[in-house]
């Protein structure tokens, strides 16, 4: 992954549905990595532009690092989350750089 790109985390916490989100919005497609995990890429460059976690409260951060492309899994342990006030259920943390 580019390192200029950032990354933008959201939590929706009533689905229980962490995105991450890499870059610029893209027309993308998914791709299981496991059950519940899913890389999003780039439909013409195929770079990777996010990933989605389904039952993320559930999962092992640890497995998840593994599992996620490089530089995604490096930030699930220090995501803290911040309640966003015009959508109550959902939670997000912004700006991190991607390795």
């Amino acid at each position: 992954m580019t390192r200029d790109l950032q990354v933008k985390v959201e939590y929706d916490e009533e689905y229980d549905v962490l995105y991450i989100l890499v870059g610029d919005p893209a027309a993308a497609e998914a791709e299981a990595l496991a059950e519940g995990v899913y890389v999003r890429r780039d439909m013409f460059s195929d770079r990777i532009a996010g990933a989605v976690i389904e039952q993320y409260s559930k999962k092992d951060i640890k497995c998840l690092s593994e599992i996620l492309p490089s530089g995604l899994g490096d930030y699930l342990p220090s995501i803290k989350l911040h309640m966003s006030v015009d959508q109550p259920n959902k939670k997000s943390f912004n700006g991190f750089p991607v390795h």
